[in-house]
């Protein structure tokens, strides 16, 4: 073979070899990309859950909004790794018009037109690496909370959301025990600084379980999130028989990516808003036992977040659990509840300007004034890098099997809200 033959061979065999090589990093770039989406998300869900700042996009997020503690972080100078945080958070209502009938034991907004403090928030929550795992400890106190005030056996200093301790000996595992909002609603579990809408769905206010003292074990796969809990079953923490027993269990199912346990997407980071539709798949069961009878309810949800757009629908059933909102009288109704809602929030200007939607549907057949379709729409303003939060709802309601004799029941509300969040990590 001749000098001109051979380079020839040469450069086909090179070009040969360049199309082998072009071929396996496009093979291999299209496994990284298929592990990242179907197997990858695990350690992808966890970096943003705890390894990321935003700590409030966790399904259980920060002393800020009940749940988990935020992450380790290495500080220089320092033995033991530790992370220490402390958050605050006030919201106030101008309830600007309500419906002549318009009463919180019903589960509306307020009751009648007028300014309320809404909450006020303090908590501080940290993690500290013991080198046979994580000691975890989260404590958040109300001075004054709207929704607690209007329960008949309130208390006037406010109320502990959370005072728990826990140890995680691996990072998949949590063990806590203490004062904790159970897991168990995506509508009741959203954190109050990060609703698209101030007011939560009705099913929601009606049949998930508020705060309960006890045992907790949190399972954090990334992809597959799993939370049960032992608790005792009364809301004003009486450990006696009459408080009697709940069990709650929530399973959250993340495959193509995390969502959080927020409707809107405006703390979404820019990498995966940038992302392809990721959803979730959620369901949850409870079990009550309280002198001699059980009852339990059911629930499942879906929610998704695509660029602006933020989705969630959820269905919950009671057999005759505890009423959880506010009620007229003690002892508490039980009787047998069901409904559901579709939620949407649209970033129609980020970082700035949100719109959000609901329908709820709610069925309560022993209580007239709780058997309705509503429709709620609302604007959210954030300001100061998202600490400031202004906002604004109108809900109309549709009732059904009301007595012919009866009045309709007009039960409107229009409102604003704004709301103040901050959270310091050191």
């Amino acid at each position: 073979m001749d000098a001109e033959g051979r380079d020839d061979y040469d450069a086909q065999v090179a070009r040969a070899r360049g199309a082998q090589r072009g071929a396996a990093q496009r093979v291999a770039a299209a496994l990284a990309l298929l592990s990242t989406i179907v197997v990858g998300e695990a350690p992808a869900a966890a970096q943003l859950a705890r390894d990321s700042s935003v700590v409030t996009r966790d399904a259980w997020p920060s002393c800020a909004g009940d749940g988990l503690p935020p992450p380790v972080r290495t500080h220089p100078g320092r033995r033991v790794p530790y992370v220490t945080q402390l958050s605050v958070l006030a919201e106030g209502w101008g309830v600007a018009w309500t419906g002549p009938h318009v009463r919180m034991s019903d589960l509306d907004a307020a009751d009648g037109s007028g300014l309320y403090l809404s909450a006020g928030r303090l908590g501080a929550c940290g993690r500290v690496d013991t080198g046979q795992g994580d000691f975890t400890w989260n404590v958040v106190y109300e001075p004054y909370a709207f929704e607690e005030a209007a329960q008949p056996d309130s208390r006037p200093w406010g109320r502990f959301l959370a005072g728990e301790v826990g140890f995680a000996p691996w990072r998949w595992l949590t063990l806590s025990v203490g004062l904790r909002k159970v897991a168990f609603s995506y509508g009741h579990d959203e954190p109050l600084q990060l609703r698209a809408l101030p007011v939560r769905p009705y099913v929601s206010q009606s049949i998930a379980p508020d705060r309960r003292l006890g045992l907790t074990l949190d399972d954090d796969f990334g992809v597959a999130h799993v939370v049960v809990g032992v608790y005792q079953g009364a809301r004003d923490l009486a450990i006696n028989t009459d408080g009697g027993m709940l069990i709650a269990a929530r399973l959250v199912a993340e495959p193509l990516g995390p969502v959080g346990n927020a409707v809107t997407t405006a703390f979404d980071p820019a990498y995966w808003r940038a992302r392809p539709p990721r959803f979730a798949v959620n369901a949850s069961v409870l079990y009550q036992y309280v002198n001699g009878s059980s009852t339990y309810a059911l629930g499942g949800d879906g929610a998704l977040h695509w660029g602006p757009l933020g989705l969630v629908a959820e269905y919950i059933f009671s057999s005759g659990t505890t009423v959880e909102a506010p009620v007229l009288r003690l002892p508490r109704l039980k009787q047998a509840r069901q409904g559901a809602y579709l939620e949407a929030a649209w970033m129609l200007w980020r970082p700035w300007l949100e719109v959000a939607a609901r329908y709820d549907w709610l069925d309560e057949p022993h209580q007239p004034g709780q058997r309705f379709h509503a429709v709620t729409a609302g604007v959210t303003f954030y300001a100061f890098r998202q600490l400031l939060r202004v906002q604004s709802l109108y809900t109309h309601k549709i009732h059904y099997g009301v007595a012919a004799s009866r009045p309709a029941i007009e039960d409107d509300v229009f409102m604003f809200a704004a709301s103040f969040a901050l959270e310091k990590a050191f």
